[in-house]
């Protein structure tokens, strides 16, 4: 086996996806190759990692720890009092209510009726070009 192509089923190799026949060749050529080798050792390291990720990053609460360290960092910094939440909340809502009535007036003005009928002129046009290709192509 060559070195690129134990490289290139390395990763199915290192998670016991390769075919038995194949994971023998590919263990034979890692024990006689320095360089692939190398690479095995390198590609088990990450994925020892990749899986110390999964497991630990389901328990994790990084936004916890950084609001702790952060409220112990500046015990002066103002908090998100539940007026400022509120005042979110109705602003949210304001830009929603917005939109809509928005989208209700450009209605009203045809906007979208427009709008598809360029759509569906060009769509026209695609298709007739579309229909001289084959129709010249069948020739």
């Amino acid at each position: 086996m060559r070195c690129n192509d134990v490289q290139n089923q390395m990763s199915a190799y290192v998670t016991h996806e390769l075919a038995p026949e194949a994971a023998r060749l590919v263990q034979q050529h890692i024990h006689t190759c320095a360089k692939c080798h190398a690479w095995y050792e390198e590609v088990t390291e990450m994925l020892h990692i990749w899986n110390e990720a999964e497991h630990s990053s389901s328990s994790y609460d990084l936004v916890a720890e950084v609001m702790t360290k952060l409220a112990v960092a500046y015990p002066d910094a103002p908090s998100i009092t539940e007026t400022k939440k509120r005042r979110l909340v109705n602003s949210q809502l304001y830009h929603y209510g917005l939109v809509a009535c928005l989208t209700i007036i450009m209605f009203q003005f045809g906007v979208f009726e427009k709008l598809g009928y360029e759509i569906s002129s060009v769509n026209n046009h695609f298709a007739s070009t579309l229909e001289l290709l084959f129709q010249s192509t069948a020739k």
